[in-house]
């Protein structure tokens, strides 16, 4: 969704400052949420300001260009993709809050030197078609935004963990004809059902894979062009570097060369962060042509069948960032902090590495800036691939929760079995359907225990800043962490095959 990050710090102060309350809630999928309120507090100093402050407001609140009464107040309700915003007058439209704003930008693929080999395969280099962003359009609404940071020489990253193993891996590579002489070509995940038929037709966007490097039975290293339709005049030429390894950590990576009319030295946050979110959602659909149908069952099952839509980590690497500063003064709780949020989440904590080298941590990603990114990678990636692990646990905690609840609506219906004769056939289709969950999700438990076991970790640190760095990221209580995790949902698991 399309969230002000200046409107989220602003909220929190007043919540902080006693003028509103927040209320913990959890959704129906067992996700915190947060309930808002206005205390008492907060209603006196409402009643203490001006009421020509207040016509700005009600603007805002009430249908446009209707009287000020409580069948005209906007409510917003969710129906199906969409937020409706409707009045009891009838008044009604769709909010735009989930419109994906695209902007032109040309990237070349990346993938950390520490994840290829020495005999790795050069990528292509799109800097010569930087020109091509600058004469391409966007579709963003608010373009008079402030700038507070800058950032040159960007290479990006998306992660996350997925469940793979030795096996995917190879027949990955089988698929990808890594060890023959015509390697790639175009993937879909799409199945012929007619193969007897000369033509096969579907829907434009396809995913063209070149081979980098592989080991036959650890990893590939792929070049994937994303070929999908854009809106007239959006001009985008997505080429990313895509890392597969057997451990299920998978990262998708590229270099800015251009976004708009900023050139690869002057990228903008705001920018950057919708070039993210377009990459998060095309690298899904590229995962998606190129994994197995049992790997995306498994997916599927953990997302219930939402995992086109499933989050990244965010790894942001740059050589200079605009305005240089210490660490903490990036986390101001200000202008700052809440551009940088657009791209890291909320910020946990922004230490100096060095007197050229700052490093800030957020929920949903890091960034590292600084002229020793090269040196530092080993340390970052490894400590990525972690959080990804960490945010799929923490999913499939919840749908472990879920799952739960489907349980002990398949127990009422056995219960209320002779109230309807067609219950008997809804009782075995929802039994076969959380026993094959419950299956599955062993199976991914498995994946994640195995994936802790095969990781390879970077070596360890000579110099003061990797081991200042290694220190900062916390790897081994990370992992130990995670693992203790899988161990008790082992346990949850066991727990509701006993209900």
């Amino acid at each position: 969704m399309n969230i002000s990050q200046e409107a989220i710090t602003l909220l929190e102060t007043l919540v902080e400052e006693k003028l509103v309350n927040g209320l913990k809630l959890t959704t129906t999928e067992y996700r915190p949420v947060t309930a808002y309120q206005v205390s008492e507090k907060g209603m006196q100093f409402l009643n203490s300001l001006p009421n020509s402050l207040f016509q700005e407001i009600n603007s805002f609140v009430y249908a446009p260009h209707a009287p000020m009464v409580d069948t005209e107040l906007l409510h917003v309700s969710f129906i199906q993709d969409s937020f409706i915003i409707k009045t009891q007058s009838g008044y009604s439209r769709e909010s735009s809050v989930t419109d994906i704003e695209d902007v032109s930008y040309v990237v070349s693929p990346h993938i950390p030197s520490c994840l290829l080999t020495p005999l790795a395969k050069h990528f292509r280099n799109n800097a010569h078609r930087a020109h091509e962003a600058s004469v391409g359009m966007s579709n963003i609404r608010d373009k008079k935004f402030r700038e507070a940071v800058r950032l040159s020489g960007v290479k990006v990253v998306v992660g996350e963990w997925v469940p793979l193993g030795a096996n995917g891996i190879v027949q990955l590579n089988d698929k990808l004809n890594a060890r023959n002489r015509c390697q790639g070509g175009l993937f879909s995940a799409l199945i012929d059902k007619t193969p007897m038929d000369m033509c096969f037709r579907m829907a434009p966007g396809l995913t063209s894979v070149k081979v980098i490097d592989y080991k036959y039975v650890r990893h590939s290293n792929l070049e994937v062009e994303v070929v999908m339709p854009e809106e007239s005049g959006i001009v985008q030429i997505e080429v990313l570097g895509l890392h597969i390894n057997m451990d299920g950590t998978i990262y998708q990576g590229c270099s800015m060369e251009a976004i708009m009319n900023r050139s690869k030295d002057d990228v903008s946050l705001d920018f950057l962060a919708r070039v993210l979110v377009d990459i998060q959602l095309d690298s899904n659909k590229v995962l998606h042509d190129l994994l197995t149908g049992y790997h995306r069952s498994l997916l599927d099952v953990m997302y219930m069948k939402d995992a086109l839509n499933r989050a990244k980590y965010n790894i942001v690497i740059t050589e200079k960032i605009h305005p240089f500063k210490k660490a903490m003064e990036y986390a101001d709780r200000g202008w700052f902090e809440n551009e940088i949020k657009q791209v890291l989440g909320s910020l946990q904590t922004a230490e100096d590495l060095s007197s050229e080298d700052v490093l800030i941590l957020g929920r949903d990603g890091l960034l590292l800036a600084g002229p020793s990114s090269d040196q530092l990678e080993p340390y970052i990636f490894h400590y990525a691939s972690l959080k990804c692990r960490e945010e799929f646990v923490s999913n499939l905690f919840l749908r472990t929760f879920v799952l739960k609840e489907g349980i002990e609506k398949i127990h009422q219906i056995i219960q209320q079995h002779h109230t309807d004769p067609s219950n008997l056939n809804r009782i075995q289709s929802a039994l076969s359907e959380a026993s094959s969950n419950i299956f599955q999700i062993y199976e991914i438990l498995d994946y994640l225990e195995s994936s802790l076991d095969d990781s390879i970790k970077p070596p360890p640190p000579q110099d003061s800043m990797c081991k200042k760095l290694v220190s900062i990221l916390s790897t081994e209580s990370l992992t130990s962490n995670i693992m203790n995790r899988v161990e008790d949902m082992r346990k949850l698991i066991q727990g509701k095959l006993l209900l």
